[in-house]
């Protein structure tokens, strides 16, 4: 890693901690262990690192500096990566790739979230960060309560974040259902969202099936299957969807069962608080920007807004929506 005090290795790396982005230091503001994971090795005309085949990398786009984040798995060979050999913001270097091997072995692997920009320099070449974006069961009751009092007042009425906790400051924290919530459960998620801004429930069979809407193409089809999932379980929903779409392979079977870890989507039309000020979202799609989020300016990744259907939104006719990243 690429710090302001010199090259570190991740495992070392802190919070607070400033690492070199494409616009000079920033501080890092969490830092993950992503316990043993497969790598591949990346090939450049500078030599080669390792990553996971899932890491995203700057690759340029234009002559001009300007960059997208690609999964290290997806690159191609006329790419060119970039480097950040000083602290001057813009100073990017393009890097040319070679070519890249997988399943090279296996290493303890971390990550980091850095402030505003979300990137850091690792190993010579710019690299996309992780967001802390944590999905767990809804009856874990240690989880629920992991962001209570995160925040604390001292005698002079000056508040601050306990620092034994700070990691989790960034953190978005969902309690998912695979069975349908209480109304009592719902109320006080509701409730504790109202009052915090925490608190957020997911009722996952729900997301599964906007997500094979392509197979449960009418209501009476989408009933059946979210009743199959609530009363015989995960199991039970898997058989009946494929005895709905018989071609569909293994993969592709518990693929669908993963889409519940989706960004929440608003219409086209939605104005949000950005770095230059109000803009709609239908302005942001494939722009890297900055949006304010309670109050702390935050950085989207290359791919800004992007369209991710078009769906009927309440009364209205169908509409544009999208999702951020």
């Amino acid at each position: 890693m690429h710090t302001e005090a010199g090259l570190v290795p991740i495992s070392k790396v802190r919070v607070g901690d400033l690492v070199l982005t494409s616009k000079g230091f920033y501080p890092v503001t969490n830092f993950f262990d992503q316990g043993v994971q497969t790598l591949c090795r990346i090939k450049t005309e500078n030599g080669f690192f390792e990553c996971t085949p899932d890491h995203k990398i700057a690759v340029l786009t234009d002559i001009y500096g300007n960059y997208e984040m690609v999964k290290a798995k997806d690159l191609k060979e006329e790419d060119r990566l970039v480097s950040v050999p000083s602290a001057l913001p813009g100073d990017l270097v393009p890097v040319r790739f070679l070519s890249i091997e997988m399943n090279t072995r296996e290493a303890q692997t971390y990550d980091i979230e850095v402030a505003t920009v979300h990137e850091f320099m690792c190993e010579g070449i710019l690299v996309s960060n992780s967001a802390g974006m944590r999905q767990f069961d809804g009856n874990d009751s240690v989880a629920t309560g992991a962001k209570e009092n995160l925040w604390r007042q001292d005698g002079d009425g000056n508040w601050s974040i306990d620092p034994e906790r700070d990691a989790l400051r960034m953190a978005n924290h969902t309690r998912v259902f695979h069975r349908k919530p209480t109304q009592e459960e719902t109320f006080e998620a509701v409730q504790k969202q109202f009052y915090s801004g925490e608190g957020a429930i997911q009722y996952a069979p729900e997301a599964i099936a906007r997500a094979s809407a392509d197979i449960l193409t009418t209501p009476e089809l989408k009933s059946e299957f979210l009743g199959i999932y609530n009363e015989l379980g995960q199991e039970e929903a898997k058989n009946w969807l494929k005895q709905h779409r018989p071609e569909m392979d293994e993969a592709e079977l518990e693929h669908r069962f993963q889409r519940y870890g989706l960004n929440p989507c608003v219409v086209a039309e939605t104005w949000v608080h950005t770095e230059n000020g109000p803009r709609q979202v239908q302005d942001l799609i494939g722009i890297q920007h900055g949006t304010y989020i309670n109050g702390e300016l935050f950085s989207t990744t290359a791919a800004g807004f992007f369209t991710a259907a078009t769906s009927p939104w309440l009364s209205s006719p169908l509409r544009k929506v999208t999702s951020c990243d």
